[in-house]
């Protein structure tokens, strides 16, 4: 049984910035935001925006240290503080409240971590203290900390799908949380330690949950349909109605760029909105319909592939496999410019096996150069080619930072690519020295330019 309507928002913010671009409405000494220049400043807050919940009327979460993990100089703890806050108040309030501020320094951040050490859910019969699979709650998304700027990495908790009751009535806590970090922002804390976070630029949105056993990672989290019982510290799924219907295997999906060096371009950053699979018997399946975005010059200087869904699905035979891109943003030494696409669907025939017990993993492999086309100084064209990799029944390993190795299985590859049409086939792709237009809305081809080598006598 799930509880329905409730979302925990926490924001983690990592500021570099000066006293004066860092905005404090209350009467606080301001000479402790900052005295040295190379620190930047981390704070962290907690909200509630859900609708009401029936019986349920608060629900305390005690968090009792935070953390920012930092390439160089490790974890640094943000607070060490236990805090209780009711997640009920704060949203009928419509307001987050301070939850830590800390000085860092200037750096990388690629992990945020709250140990949650206790939840207490009041409801009609009185305080129920929540099972959580691990207090530990630790999200693996980078951030940069950079000079005279303002970043946040706001961690939204769904609790209408981290929350679950027992047959016998006891409540279990395995948070799911969208991710979503920003750039440039701007932050105001007030005298009562309300906080508001406004502006900035979206870097990156993503999903993670937590499992019965304590895991955490991309679409992750404990079945709205599971039978769960509690047996000493164990959590456990004695049933699951979509597990029994038919026998399951999973689908791993990894994104990755391994094409060469694009010059100017300092990073494309690709929105996926959706994707899915196309099932013979059960027709079209939604893998991930979680905003998503992945910078695909980061992808392949790194040599990454990244975790894009992680789950499982029916035992079956899948022919077509469909990406969908909301946008795409290039940045390059001028700054930043939103692409041009042909199409924003990407349909992909292909057919593979999903069996019982097994792994299949698919991989977009963006080839990028082959990709982006420019019509002008800060306009660009971007009609995907892609390598679709498929290894059925193969060993996939993930990493803390939700990258992906994949190995052996039944490997298939197909090379397709869109056309000005939005049209995707096999060997098709806009060519490389096409002189391309925009009219109306519609991408064209004016002409393509030829060179003749000849002979005279």
């Amino acid at each position: 049984m799930k509880i329905k309507n409730l979302s925990l928002l926490f924001v983690i913010g990592l500021f570099l910035v000066g006293c004066q671009s860092y905005q404090q409405t209350s009467s606080s000494d301001s000479s402790k935001i900052m005295e040295d220049s190379s620190e930047g400043k981390i704070v962290v807050t907690i909200t509630d925006a859900a609708a009401d919940i029936n019986s349920v009327s608060s629900i305390l979460v005690t968090i009792d240290n935070i953390e920012a993990h930092s390439s160089a100089k490790g974890w640094v703890t943000l607070s060490s503080d236990a805090k209780t806050y009711d997640l009920l108040e704060l949203k009928s309030e419509n307001k987050a409240a301070l939850l830590a501020e800390a000085d860092v320094e200037e750096d990388s951040y690629d992990q945020k971590r709250l140990d949650i050490s206790k939840v207490i859910v009041v409801d009609e019969n009185g305080p129920n203290e929540a099972k959580l699979p691990s207090g530990e709650f630790k999200i693996n998304t980078g951030l940069d900390v950079n000079t005279d700027e303002i970043s946040t990495v706001n961690f939204d908790f769904k609790a209408d799908e981290s929350l679950h009751i027992t047959g016998n009535g006891k409540y279990i806590l395995a948070p799911v949380a969208e991710v979503e970090t920003k750039s440039d922002a701007q932050v105001d804390i007030r005298s009562n330690n309300d906080v508001e976070i406004r502006g900035g630029q979206t870097i990156s949105k993503t999903k993670v949950g937590m499992d019965i056993d304590g895991n955490v990672g991309i679409n992750i989290k404990v079945p709205a349909s599971a039978k769960l019982s509690i047996d000493g510290p164990v959590i456990k799924i004695e049933s699951d109605d979509e597990m029994e219907s038919k026998a399951k295997g999973k689908i791993v999906i990894g994104i990755t760029d391994a094409a060469a060096d694009m010059g100017t371009i300092n990073k494309i950053e690709v929105t996926v909105d959706e994707i899915s699979a196309h099932s013979k018997t059960e027709g079209w399946i939604s893998l991930s319909s979680e905003d998503m975005i992945y910078d695909l010059i980061e992808l392949r200087s790194g040599d990454k592939v990244r975790l894009v869904f992680n789950g499982d699905v029916k035992e079956d035979n899948y022919d077509q496999i469909r990406l969908d891109i909301k946008d795409v943003i290039i940045t390059d030494d001028e700054g930043k410019h939103t692409a041009k696409l042909p199409s924003g669907q990407i349909k992909i025939m292909q057919n593979f096996m999903v069996e019982s017990d097994t792994t299949t993993a698919i991989t977009f492999d963006f080839e990028a150069s082959d990709s982006l086309h420019t019509i002008g100084e800060g306009t660009y064209i971007f009609a995907p080619v892609i390598r679709l990799k498929t290894n059925e029944d193969a060993s996939v390993t993930m990493n803390s930072d939700n990258q992906i190795s994949v190995e052996g299985g039944k490997k298939k590859e197909t090379k397709v690519g869109m056309d000005v049409s939005g049209n995707v086939k096999l060997g098709v792709q806009i060519p490389a020295n096409a002189d391309l237009t925009i009219e109306g809305g519609k991408i064209k081809i004016k002409s393509i330019n030829r060179v003749y080598i000849g002979s005279s006598y």
